[in-house]
């Protein structure tokens, strides 16, 4: 009886390594994926740290916020 007492209590401890693994594993995709989320998000930042925007980006307004061309406009007054 004792052998299979040992033999479930081996397997419990071999369950609960799994799921902790499992939980760990988990827990660095999510890492791995804001990661990536970081590094795509720099790259659009450096490609448009380059380019020059268009007249229509310049104007263009999302939502209430205002557009490039009065964000600009209001520190050239400032200046």
């Amino acid at each position: 009886m004792e052998g299979v007492t040992d033999v479930v209590l081996g397997k419990k401890m071999e369950s609960l390594l799994l799921l902790s693994l499992h939980r760990i594993l988990e827990e660095f995709r999510g890492i791995v994926v804001s990661l990536e989320k970081f590094l795509n998000d720099g790259k659009q930042q450096v490609k448009g740290c380059f380019m020059q925007p268009t007249m229509k980006q310049m104007q263009l307004r999302v939502g209430v916020k205002p557009c490039l061309t009065d964000c600009l406009d209001g520190l050239r007054l400032l200046l």
